[in-house]
């Protein structure tokens, strides 16, 4: 319970992917902080959660899932990495009672840096490296919880850039601070995720392109978070009409969202009442929509890929810093 925010948040990731695999490493650390509960310990095991968190989540990015992760987490634990950081498991063998020397999470985190960029396929050391690896990939079909925690990460702080549909860093509040736990089982506003292009083309004026790969529709560029029930209300519908669909819930003020509903009708745009009183009724604010309901532009291939790369950028950043833990 005394652990920060953002290390229950990295541990709700590795929960919701059943990431049991990491289990070992992290019971070392914990094992340390129970025989010697102090605050150099307890920043061991906070540092060693953000630690394997960035990793896994780095790593299914760029090689499409677990590919060998499994063999990785087993070689850290049976020989370390090289000279990096010696064996991660409490005894050399079997038989053996001799306590190994627990590796700093400085040296380790050191160490699974190196494995990213010395990966038989799919290498990479840099944040460009990654997002090339990364950007097209249909993460909505092969991994949802990833998609949705590397959402999270990059709308951590970030407020809408004019009508850009892209975000920059703001000022941190309750509605973009998002490095919590609850935002994974508890937040109703980021529930599920959502197509921003229908998952099957429909015409409906959606750009072919974005279709054309049967990859890109999926990749997290065109995916974004909405509630359970607002997810299935505007799902296939148009770009005009989901645009107007995300102004209203990402609107601050109810009279705001009414206006727009009001006038949707002049765009064609047509609600039963009952659904109108629905929407207006249960409407929650919903922050993390607004750079897309501002974005005035075509929703199209070459926007959706240039998204994807942004918000991986965003995400990197925090994995980065995970990745590089500091003595202090």
């Amino acid at each position: 319970e005394s652990l920060s925010d953002e290390t229950r948040f990295a541990l709700g990731f590795l929960n919701k992917i059943n990431h049991g695999v990491v289990e070992a490493p992290l019971s070392r650390y914990y094992g340390a902080w129970l025989q010697e509960p102090s605050d150099k310990a307890k920043k061991e095991i906070e540092d060693a959660v953000k630690v394997f968190a960035a990793f896994s989540a780095l790593w299914r990015a760029a090689h499409g899932g677990t590919d060998g992760i499994d063999s990785v987490y087993r070689k850290i634990m049976q020989s370390g990495v090289g000279d990096i950081f010696s064996p991660l498991a409490r005894t050399s063998g079997i038989t053996s009672h001799t306590e190994n020397e627990l590796p700093s999470i400085v040296d380790v985190a050191q160490g699974m840096r190196h494995l990213l960029g010395n990966s038989k396929t799919n290498r990479f050391s840099t944040c460009e490296e990654w997002i090339a690896l990364s950007a097209e990939r249909p993460i909505y079909d092969e991994q949802e919880q990833l998609a949705k925690f590397l959402l999270l990460l990059a709308g951590h702080g970030a407020i809408a850039d004019g009508d850009t549909g892209l975000t920059k860093d703001g000022n941190l509040s309750d509605n973009n601070n998002l490095l919590r736990d609850e935002r994974y089982p508890s937040d109703d506003r980021l529930a599920t995720l959502e197509h921003v292009a229908p998952q099957t083309f429909e015409g409906k004026g959606w750009s072919t392109g974005l279709y054309s790969t049967g990859a890109l529709v999926h990749s997290i560029g065109n995916l974004t978070l909405l509630p359970i029930d607002d997810n299935s209300f505007v799902s296939n519908r148009s770009w005009a009409h989901k645009r107007i669909l995300y102004r209203v819930l990402s609107a601050r003020d109810p009279e705001e969202a009414e206006q727009i509903l009001n006038s949707a009708k002049d765009m064609g745009l047509q609600l039963a009442p009952d659904r109108v009183r629905y929407l207006l009724a249960r409407r929650q604010h919903l922050p993390f929509l607004e750079a897309i309901a501002r974005y005035e532009g075509e929703w199209d291939e070459n926007f959706v890929r240039m998204r994807s790369r942004h918000l991986l950028e965003r995400a990197w950043r925090i994995l980065d810093r995970w990745l590089s833990p500091s003595m202090q």
